[in-house]
Protein backbone atom coordinates (compact mmCIF):
# COMPACT_ATOMS: atom_id res chain seq x y z
CA UNK A 1 0.00 0.00 0.00
CA UNK A 2 1.15 3.23 -1.21
CA UNK A 3 1.06 6.16 1.56
CA UNK A 4 -1.33 8.86 1.19
CA UNK A 5 0.37 11.96 -0.88
CA UNK A 6 -0.06 15.27 1.22
CA UNK A 7 -3.16 17.13 0.25
CA UNK A 8 -2.91 19.64 -2.88
CA UNK A 9 -4.26 23.36 -1.53
CA UNK A 10 -6.24 24.80 -4.79
CA UNK A 11 -5.84 28.47 -4.18
CA UNK A 12 -7.90 31.09 -5.46
CA UNK A 13 -5.33 32.41 -8.15
CA UNK A 14 -5.59 28.84 -9.48
CA UNK A 15 -9.47 29.24 -10.29
CA UNK A 16 -10.39 29.21 -13.79
CA UNK A 17 -12.69 32.46 -14.48
CA UNK A 18 -16.41 32.14 -15.46
CA UNK A 19 -16.02 33.67 -18.49
CA UNK A 20 -13.59 30.98 -19.78
CA UNK A 21 -16.23 28.54 -19.76
CA UNK A 22 -17.82 28.12 -23.51
CA UNK A 23 -21.42 27.73 -23.09
CA UNK A 24 -22.99 24.38 -22.82
CA UNK A 25 -24.74 24.08 -25.71
CA UNK A 26 -27.55 21.40 -26.44
CA UNK A 27 -26.10 17.63 -26.77
CA UNK A 28 -27.11 17.05 -30.98
CA UNK A 29 -25.87 20.78 -31.61
CA UNK A 30 -23.06 19.93 -29.71
CA UNK A 31 -21.68 16.71 -31.33
CA UNK A 32 -23.08 18.01 -34.76
CA UNK A 33 -20.05 20.47 -34.15
CA UNK A 34 -17.84 17.64 -33.90
CA UNK A 35 -19.38 16.28 -37.21
CA UNK A 36 -18.53 19.50 -38.81
CA UNK A 37 -15.09 19.87 -37.10
CA UNK A 38 -14.06 16.54 -38.23
CA UNK A 39 -16.06 14.67 -40.51
CA UNK A 40 -16.04 11.64 -38.09
CA UNK A 41 -18.65 8.46 -38.88
CA UNK A 42 -17.96 7.93 -35.22
CA UNK A 43 -19.57 11.73 -34.54
CA UNK A 44 -22.59 10.81 -36.58
CA UNK A 45 -22.95 8.33 -34.30
CA UNK A 46 -22.96 10.13 -31.38
CA UNK A 47 -26.43 12.08 -32.80
CA UNK A 48 -28.67 9.04 -31.99
CA UNK A 49 -27.97 8.34 -28.39
CA UNK A 50 -30.08 9.68 -26.41
CA UNK A 51 -28.19 9.02 -23.17
CA UNK A 52 -25.54 11.83 -24.01
CA UNK A 53 -26.84 15.22 -22.15
CA UNK A 54 -24.88 18.08 -21.63
CA UNK A 55 -23.53 18.97 -18.19
CA UNK A 56 -24.30 21.47 -16.17
CA UNK A 57 -22.99 24.86 -16.51
CA UNK A 58 -21.74 24.86 -12.66
CA UNK A 59 -20.32 20.82 -13.05
CA UNK A 60 -17.89 22.28 -16.32
CA UNK A 61 -17.35 25.33 -14.38
CA UNK A 62 -16.10 22.98 -11.08
CA UNK A 63 -14.30 20.27 -13.31
CA UNK A 64 -12.05 23.27 -15.24
CA UNK A 65 -11.29 25.16 -11.76
CA UNK A 66 -8.89 21.98 -11.41
CA UNK A 67 -7.24 22.20 -14.62
CA UNK A 68 -4.44 23.99 -12.93
CA UNK A 69 -3.58 21.56 -10.11
CA UNK A 70 -3.76 18.87 -12.72
CA UNK A 71 -1.61 21.41 -14.58
CA UNK A 72 0.84 20.89 -11.79
CA UNK A 73 0.01 17.57 -9.63
CA UNK A 74 -1.65 15.68 -12.64
CA UNK A 75 1.59 13.26 -12.46
CA UNK A 76 0.53 12.34 -8.62
CA UNK A 77 -3.39 11.98 -9.21
CA UNK A 78 -2.20 8.87 -12.02
CA UNK A 79 0.24 7.76 -9.88
CA UNK A 80 -1.97 7.22 -6.97
CA UNK A 81 -4.78 5.89 -9.84
CA UNK A 82 -2.30 2.97 -10.87
CA UNK A 83 -1.51 2.22 -7.64
CA UNK A 84 -5.42 1.81 -6.58
CA UNK A 85 -6.42 -0.05 -9.76
CA UNK A 86 -3.47 -2.55 -9.64
CA UNK A 87 -3.75 -3.17 -5.58
CA UNK A 88 -7.98 -3.64 -5.75
CA UNK A 89 -7.90 -5.44 -9.66
CA UNK A 90 -4.71 -6.87 -10.52
CA UNK A 91 -6.63 -8.64 -13.33
CA UNK A 92 -6.59 -5.86 -15.32
CA UNK A 93 -2.44 -5.44 -15.62
CA UNK A 94 -3.11 -8.06 -18.52
CA UNK A 95 -4.44 -4.51 -20.63
CA UNK A 96 -1.78 -2.65 -19.88
CA UNK A 97 2.27 -2.46 -21.00
CA UNK A 98 3.51 -2.75 -17.28
CA UNK A 99 7.53 -1.98 -18.11
CA UNK A 100 5.79 1.33 -19.02
CA UNK A 101 4.78 1.78 -15.47
CA UNK A 102 7.99 1.97 -14.56
CA UNK A 103 10.31 3.05 -17.71
CA UNK A 104 10.18 7.29 -18.04
CA UNK A 105 8.81 8.89 -20.92
CA UNK A 106 10.72 10.95 -23.28
CA UNK A 107 11.22 14.64 -21.76
CA UNK A 108 9.07 13.60 -18.89
CA UNK A 109 11.71 14.27 -15.89
CA UNK A 110 11.81 10.88 -15.51
CA UNK A 111 8.15 10.24 -15.15
CA UNK A 112 6.39 6.95 -16.17
CA UNK A 113 5.38 6.80 -19.22
CA UNK A 114 1.68 5.36 -19.09
CA UNK A 115 1.49 7.70 -16.59
CA UNK A 116 2.57 11.05 -18.19
CA UNK A 117 0.20 9.61 -20.93
CA UNK A 118 -3.10 9.42 -18.79
CA UNK A 119 -1.47 12.81 -16.61
CA UNK A 120 -1.96 14.15 -20.26
CA UNK A 121 -5.29 13.03 -21.25
CA UNK A 122 -6.90 13.96 -17.65
CA UNK A 123 -5.63 17.61 -18.37
CA UNK A 124 -7.07 17.54 -21.68
CA UNK A 125 -10.14 16.35 -20.23
CA UNK A 126 -10.74 18.84 -17.94
CA UNK A 127 -9.87 21.93 -19.86
CA UNK A 128 -12.46 20.70 -22.57
CA UNK A 129 -15.10 18.88 -20.90
CA UNK A 130 -17.66 21.13 -22.49
CA UNK A 131 -16.13 20.01 -25.90
CA UNK A 132 -16.88 17.15 -27.71
CA UNK A 133 -15.51 18.43 -31.13
CA UNK A 134 -11.80 18.59 -28.92
CA UNK A 135 -12.31 15.17 -27.34
CA UNK A 136 -12.86 13.44 -30.27
CA UNK A 137 -9.29 12.64 -31.81
CA UNK A 138 -8.55 11.72 -28.82
CA UNK A 139 -11.11 9.84 -27.57
CA UNK A 140 -10.70 7.43 -30.88
CA UNK A 141 -6.82 7.08 -30.21
CA UNK A 142 -7.21 5.42 -26.30
CA UNK A 143 -10.61 3.86 -27.46
CA UNK A 144 -9.22 1.96 -30.71
CA UNK A 145 -6.59 0.94 -28.09
CA UNK A 146 -9.01 -0.11 -25.58
CA UNK A 147 -10.82 -2.04 -28.64
CA UNK A 148 -7.56 -3.69 -29.84
CA UNK A 149 -6.82 -5.13 -26.28
CA UNK A 150 -10.17 -6.00 -24.89
CA UNK A 151 -10.81 -3.81 -22.43
CA UNK A 152 -14.87 -4.33 -21.18
CA UNK A 153 -17.78 -2.03 -20.41
CA UNK A 154 -18.04 -3.24 -16.95
CA UNK A 155 -14.23 -2.54 -16.26
CA UNK A 156 -14.80 1.52 -16.58
CA UNK A 157 -16.53 1.28 -13.41
CA UNK A 158 -13.28 0.21 -11.38
CA UNK A 159 -11.27 3.03 -13.22
CA UNK A 160 -13.98 5.66 -12.64
CA UNK A 161 -13.92 4.77 -8.88
CA UNK A 162 -10.00 4.54 -8.43
CA UNK A 163 -9.92 7.54 -10.68
CA UNK A 164 -11.89 9.59 -8.38
CA UNK A 165 -10.52 8.17 -5.02
CA UNK A 166 -7.06 8.95 -6.27
CA UNK A 167 -7.91 12.68 -7.21
CA UNK A 168 -9.56 13.02 -3.54
CA UNK A 169 -6.56 11.51 -2.25
CA UNK A 170 -4.52 14.13 -3.70
CA UNK A 171 -6.74 17.26 -3.11
CA UNK A 172 -7.32 16.41 0.37
CA UNK A 173 -9.77 18.57 2.48
CA UNK A 174 -10.16 20.66 -1.02
CA UNK A 175 -11.47 17.44 -2.05
CA UNK A 176 -15.47 19.63 -1.50
CA UNK A 177 -18.65 17.45 -2.50
CA UNK A 178 -18.98 19.99 -4.78
CA UNK A 179 -16.02 18.84 -6.60
CA UNK A 180 -16.06 15.44 -6.43
CA UNK A 181 -19.96 15.63 -7.39
CA UNK A 182 -18.73 17.34 -10.78
CA UNK A 183 -15.84 15.24 -11.42
CA UNK A 184 -18.23 12.13 -10.64
CA UNK A 185 -20.72 13.80 -13.51
CA UNK A 186 -17.88 14.52 -15.63
CA UNK A 187 -15.99 10.76 -15.91
CA UNK A 188 -19.97 9.18 -16.05
CA UNK A 189 -20.41 11.12 -19.38
CA UNK A 190 -16.66 10.48 -20.97
CA UNK A 191 -17.82 7.04 -19.89
CA UNK A 192 -21.02 7.07 -22.52
CA UNK A 193 -18.69 9.02 -24.75
CA UNK A 194 -16.20 5.88 -25.02
CA UNK A 195 -19.03 3.11 -24.80
CA UNK A 196 -20.39 4.90 -28.07
CA UNK A 197 -16.83 5.22 -29.63
CA UNK A 198 -15.71 2.03 -28.64
CA UNK A 199 -18.69 0.36 -30.04
CA UNK A 200 -18.61 1.84 -33.17
CA UNK A 201 -14.68 1.11 -33.47
CA UNK A 202 -15.51 -2.55 -32.30
CA UNK A 203 -18.52 -3.41 -34.67
CA UNK A 204 -16.65 -1.94 -37.98
CA UNK A 205 -13.09 -4.42 -36.76
CA UNK A 206 -14.93 -7.10 -35.97
CA UNK A 207 -16.69 -6.80 -39.47
CA UNK A 208 -13.28 -6.58 -41.65
CA UNK A 209 -11.45 -9.42 -39.26
CA UNK A 210 -14.10 -11.49 -39.54
CA UNK A 211 -14.20 -12.61 -35.76
CA UNK A 212 -14.73 -10.14 -32.35
CA UNK A 213 -12.15 -10.39 -29.68
CA UNK A 214 -9.27 -12.78 -29.49
CA UNK A 215 -8.58 -16.11 -31.62
CA UNK A 216 -5.97 -18.56 -31.91
CA UNK A 217 -3.80 -18.52 -35.39
CA UNK A 218 -1.14 -20.42 -36.25
CA UNK A 219 2.51 -18.71 -36.68
CA UNK A 220 3.42 -20.51 -40.35
CA UNK A 221 6.83 -18.15 -41.00
CA UNK A 222 9.16 -16.30 -38.62
CA UNK A 223 12.25 -13.84 -39.85
CA UNK A 224 14.54 -12.50 -37.25
CA UNK A 225 16.72 -9.65 -37.65
CA UNK A 226 18.75 -7.00 -35.49
CA UNK A 227 15.68 -5.11 -34.70
CA UNK A 228 12.66 -7.43 -33.84
CA UNK A 229 10.96 -10.57 -35.83
CA UNK A 230 8.39 -10.32 -38.88
CA UNK A 231 5.84 -13.50 -38.78
CA UNK A 232 2.93 -15.04 -40.27
CA UNK A 233 0.19 -15.98 -38.78
CA UNK A 234 -2.62 -18.14 -40.45
CA UNK A 235 -6.00 -18.05 -39.15
CA UNK A 236 -8.35 -20.97 -38.42
CA UNK A 237 -10.11 -22.45 -41.66
CA UNK A 238 -12.88 -19.87 -42.68
CA UNK A 239 -11.55 -16.91 -40.77
CA UNK A 240 -10.06 -14.64 -43.88
CA UNK A 241 -8.76 -11.33 -42.19
CA UNK A 242 -9.13 -8.10 -43.87
CA UNK A 243 -6.28 -5.70 -42.74
CA UNK A 244 -4.26 -2.56 -44.42
CA UNK A 245 -0.68 -2.26 -43.75
CA UNK A 246 0.02 0.17 -40.59
CA UNK A 247 -2.80 -1.41 -38.62
CA UNK A 248 -1.92 -2.96 -35.65
CA UNK A 249 -3.12 -5.59 -32.82
CA UNK A 250 -2.57 -6.85 -29.91
CA UNK A 251 -0.88 -10.30 -29.12
CA UNK A 252 -2.30 -11.97 -26.23
CA UNK A 253 0.64 -13.73 -24.03
CA UNK A 254 0.98 -16.22 -20.89
CA UNK A 255 3.46 -17.62 -18.94
CA UNK A 256 5.84 -14.45 -19.21
CA UNK A 257 8.32 -14.90 -16.87
CA UNK A 258 8.04 -12.30 -13.66
CA UNK A 259 4.92 -10.86 -15.66
CA UNK A 260 2.83 -13.90 -16.21
CA UNK A 261 -0.34 -13.01 -18.66
CA UNK A 262 0.25 -9.85 -20.20
CA UNK A 263 -0.26 -8.41 -24.22
CA UNK A 264 2.21 -6.53 -26.52
CA UNK A 265 1.53 -4.39 -29.71
CA UNK A 266 2.37 -6.22 -32.99
CA UNK A 267 2.46 -3.56 -36.23
CA UNK A 268 0.53 -4.92 -39.24
CA UNK A 269 2.91 -5.14 -42.86
CA UNK A 270 0.42 -6.52 -44.79
CA UNK A 271 -2.62 -8.90 -44.81
CA UNK A 272 -2.39 -11.00 -48.34
CA UNK A 273 -4.30 -13.85 -49.15
CA UNK A 274 -6.34 -13.49 -45.16
CA UNK A 275 -3.09 -14.13 -43.47
CA UNK A 276 -1.45 -11.42 -41.33
CA UNK A 277 2.47 -10.42 -41.44
CA UNK A 278 3.44 -8.72 -38.43
CA UNK A 279 6.14 -6.94 -37.02
CA UNK A 280 7.15 -7.12 -33.07
CA UNK A 281 10.25 -4.74 -32.59
CA UNK A 282 12.83 -5.49 -30.11
CA UNK A 283 12.49 -2.72 -27.56
CA UNK A 284 13.24 -3.72 -24.35
CA UNK A 285 10.09 -4.27 -23.03
CA UNK A 286 9.69 -8.20 -21.66
CA UNK A 287 6.87 -9.38 -23.10
CA UNK A 288 8.07 -8.07 -26.77
CA UNK A 289 11.87 -9.62 -25.85
CA UNK A 290 9.93 -12.79 -24.31
CA UNK A 291 8.16 -13.50 -27.80
CA UNK A 292 10.82 -12.94 -29.92
CA UNK A 293 13.02 -14.96 -28.42
CA UNK A 294 10.62 -17.64 -28.38
CA UNK A 295 8.49 -17.61 -31.44
CA UNK A 296 8.85 -20.64 -33.52
CA UNK A 297 6.73 -21.95 -36.71
CA UNK A 298 3.39 -23.99 -35.85
CA UNK A 299 3.01 -22.33 -32.66
CA UNK A 300 -0.44 -21.05 -31.72
CA UNK A 301 -0.89 -17.07 -30.75
CA UNK A 302 -3.87 -15.59 -29.72
CA UNK A 303 -4.61 -12.58 -31.81
CA UNK A 304 -6.80 -9.46 -31.13
CA UNK A 305 -8.84 -7.66 -33.90
CA UNK A 306 -6.87 -5.10 -36.73
CA UNK A 307 -7.47 -1.75 -35.98
CA UNK A 308 -6.05 1.71 -36.74
CA UNK A 309 -5.76 3.54 -39.67
CA UNK A 310 -3.57 2.28 -42.62
CA UNK A 311 -0.12 3.80 -41.93
CA UNK A 312 -1.06 5.35 -38.91
CA UNK A 313 1.32 4.94 -35.71
CA UNK A 314 0.71 2.63 -33.01
CA UNK A 315 -0.01 4.70 -30.26
CA UNK A 316 1.33 3.44 -26.55
CA UNK A 317 -0.26 4.79 -23.11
Amino acid sequence: MQPRPAPVPIGADQAVQATAVKPVMPPKEEIAAAVHAHKEEIAAALLDDTSLKPLPESVVLTVKNTVPILRKHGTVVISRFYAMLFERHPEMRVHFTMDRQARGAAGAAGVPAQVAALSRAMLMYAAHVDDVAALLPSLKVFSTKHVSRGVRRAQYTHVICCLLDALKDVLGDRATPKVMSAWREAFARLGTLARIVEDDIRKKAAARAGYDGFIDMTVVEVHHDCDGVEIVMRPPEGVRPDADAGMFLAIALKNVPNMGRTMLTANILRAPRGVLRLRIPRNGERANEFLIDNVRVEMALRIGMPVGEPKSEVYHY
